[in-house]
């Protein structure tokens, strides 16, 4: 726990690198303890983010990948924190600039994030989703969901 919250501080404070390394020495431990399942998802998750930070994009794929299997596993396919994990990996997609993959995620988040009813999530969905058609000059588009956010 005192590993993922200083992988976290590191993270916070930008310190990509450090946190990375927090976060394996995290993923160790909970391994031996046999505290899979959810800890590791989550470790995962910010893992994946800090490697996308990092513009390590496929070891932010990779661990994403590990997530989701988990996620789905753990939450089901309709869980607002899978829609959160999707909603990472579609930022993923559009900083690689893979424009129709990040569209496909957020597009898979955005849909859980209503059925849920989570307003603030929505938001930042729909400003992902605005901020992917202005990259590619769909100004219209853009500004339909930036004014949806």
């Amino acid at each position: 726990e005192n590993m993922m919250c200083l992988g976290n501080i590191e993270f916070l404070a930008s310190n990509f690198s450090s946190s990375l390394e927090w976060f394996d020495d995290a993923l160790k431990l909970l391994k031996k303890r046999q505290e899979y399942e959810i800890a590791v998802a989550k470790c995962l998750h910010r893992k994946a983010v800090a490697h996308d930070k990092l513009g390590e994009y496929e070891n932010s794929i990779e661990s994403f990948g590990i997530v989701l299997r988990l996620g789905r596993r753990l939450w089901g396919t309709e869980h607002v924190e899978l829609s959160n994990v999707l909603n990472s990996v579609g930022n993923v997609h559009r900083n690689r600039g893979e424009m129709k993959r990040a569209l496909k995620c957020y597009e898979e988040s955005l849909r859980i994030r209503l059925n849920a009813n989570c307003e603030l999530s929505i938001a930042n969905t729909k400003n992902n989703i605005g901020a992917l058609f202005m990259s590619i000059d769909r100004i219209d588009t853009a500004r339909f969901y930036y004014a949806e956010s």
